[in-house]
């Protein structure tokens, strides 16, 4: 198997004499629109399923998005409370994510949003000695 020994020409540089030149060819307006309406297309089947839910004073959409990275399901809500804009977001990984996790799940999360901004703005407003007893 090794009886033989093979010495190989040896190798020489070569030297190319032609000049190349790069285009960049840009895409046209209507193929750069269908490319953006594509990706919007792809981002809007990213989205599951959209909640709406409207009242007098507090409006809210929720976005189901399944994440693949960390195969996780997110919940992802942003509302308004009178007039103010919070957000809130609660994540579980899709093997044990069931209808009622996720809606209980995004349901504290906002409540514990609003809950803080409530509280903050209450304890802002009360007198030093009242809320230095809380």
């Amino acid at each position: 198997m090794f009886d033989k020994l093979y010495v190989s020409p040896q190798s020489y540089p070569t030297y190319v004499d032609r000049h190349v030149d790069v285009h960049e060819h840009r895409a046209p307006t209507d193929a750069s629109v269908k490319l953006l309406r594509e990706m919007q297309d792809a981002a809007q089947k990213a989205t599951d399923e959209v909640i709406v839910v409207s009242n007098n004073k507090f409006e809210c959409v929720i976005h189901r998005i399944k994440s693949y990275v960390d195969d996780r399901v997110v919940m992802r809500a942003v509302f308004l409370l009178n007039g103010r804009r919070m957000n809130a977001e609660y994540s579980c990984y899709s093997m044990i994510a069931t209808q009622e996790m996720l809606m209980r799940g995004i349901r504290d999360a906002i409540a514990l949003e609003i809950a803080n901004v409530c509280l903050a703005d209450i304890l802002m407003v009360s007198k030093p000695d009242v809320a230095g007893r809380l």
